[in-house]
């Protein structure tokens, strides 16, 4: 994700690794494959790129799309997944308005 991107700044100097990351995650990239999430968002956070309510955001996100797919409908019980769900498209809904 940050090895291939072309986002630069408006002087033209490119974004490095930790602001790219940032930008993604701004920009509700909510999951990343690789490992720029895990290498440069503590980083970014330290910086102020991002902030705690960026990451909860991204998290409820990516956990309700789990939820919505059915991929944790085997491990724990329905009703505690239902809930989640709930608990999720609330948190999401609510950072929204």
């Amino acid at each position: 994700m940050t090895s291939t991107h072309h986002w630069a700044h408006q002087n033209g100097t490119l974004y490095s690794n930790v602001e790219a990351t940032a930008a993604s995650l701004r920009a509700t990239t909510d999951l990343n494959c690789g490992s720029a999430y895990s290498n440069n968002l503590p980083e970014a956070l330290e910086r102020n790129l991002v902030n705690m309510d960026h990451i909860d955001l991204a998290v409820g996100r990516s956990i309700m799309g789990h939820l919505e797919l059915g991929l944790f409908q085997d491990s724990v019980d329905s009703a505690v997944c239902f809930f989640a769900l709930q608990l999720a498209h609330c948190f999401v809904c609510d950072s929204m308005s």
